[in-house]
């Protein structure tokens, strides 16, 4: 009698499990098999081979306009030399590429900014303006209006953010400013008579340059100023005056007023007979 003994390894199986399974570009994927093998050998499918350990993980990167898969396979060998091959897919979407610009990245309150929309391959699009409230708007051309009612200039950062038909996004984000606004107020009597001496009180926006136009052909850069008005004429003369104030950021506002200038009395008389006897 003979007896021989026969050693049957264990069928080795190294499952591929991924996580996740479908996802947008740029994707990092988690792969996961079972521990103990010799040798791991992944072939990720785009063209990359490597020999890891039984955790590892892959970054995919689908330029295209369309969803990809990627078959995944694995070759195992454990301490006994058996062998298992093991495949998966993963589905790679594209991503949309977000894009905008802004006609200028500053403004004076209330600024009126226009955004064009340079996305490509979105569906919808969102646009969070930094002021608390945000839009969804596709059109090529959104405008949103931002109010500064503090004196010092604010900074709001407008963000969009697209989505494709895979449910893939991307964003871009662009800071503006708003500055604060000015305000043209003065007083002073409005009329008189030639010649008129008109003293101006300037009640505008502090710290911010002055251009007073009078209406008669004189100008001044005084915050304060006086200036006489002439009528040489018969007849009332209206004067009306400008005052424009610009901040140091160049926003600009002016007010108005009308000075009426009555011309000067003519004092005459006559005397009839200028000559005679006295009584």
């Amino acid at each position: 009698t003979t007896t021989q003994f026969v050693t049957v390894f264990p069928d080795p199986d190294y499952t591929i499990t991924a996580t996740p399974l479908e996802a947008c570009s740029p994707a990092q994927i988690y792969f996961e098999t079972q521990p103990g093998a010799q040798q791991y050998i992944w072939n990720f499918g785009n063209g990359v081979v490597q020999q890891g350990g039984w955790l590892i993980q892959h970054q995919y990167i689908n330029t295209g306009n369309n969803s990809q898969q990627f078959n995944v396979q694995l070759i195992a060998t454990n301490y006994f030399g058996c062998i298992d091959t093991s495949l998966t897919t993963v589905q790679i979407n594209p991503k949309p590429i977000a894009n905008f610009a802004v006609q200028s990245i500053d403004n004076c309150n209330p600024a009126v900014f226009n955004f064009i929309n340079q996305s490509q391959n979105a569906l919808s699009a969102r646009w969070y303006w930094g002021d608390g409230t945000y839009e969804d708007n596709t059109a090529p051309t959104v405008q949103h209006v931002f109010v500064n009612q503090t004196p010092t200039v604010q900074t709001y950062i407008v963000s969009l953010v697209v989505r494709n038909a895979f449910g893939c996004t991307d964003s871009m984000a662009i800071p503006i400013s708003v500055f604060p606004s000015v305000q043209s107020q003065f007083n002073a009597i409005t009329s008189g008579c030639s010649p008129l001496v008109v003293q101006f009180q300037n009640q505008s926006t502090p710290n911010a340059s002055y251009n007073w136009n009078f209406g008669d052909g004189n100008f001044s850069n005084l915050s304060n100023p006086i200036h006489t008005f002439v009528n040489t004429g018969t007849t009332p003369v209206q004067y009306e005056v400008r005052l424009t104030v610009i901040s140091s950021f160049g926003c600009r506002d002016s007010s108005y007023a009308t000075i009426t200038v009555y011309p000067v009395p003519q004092a005459s008389f006559s005397v009839n007979p200028s000559i005679g006897c006295a009584q």
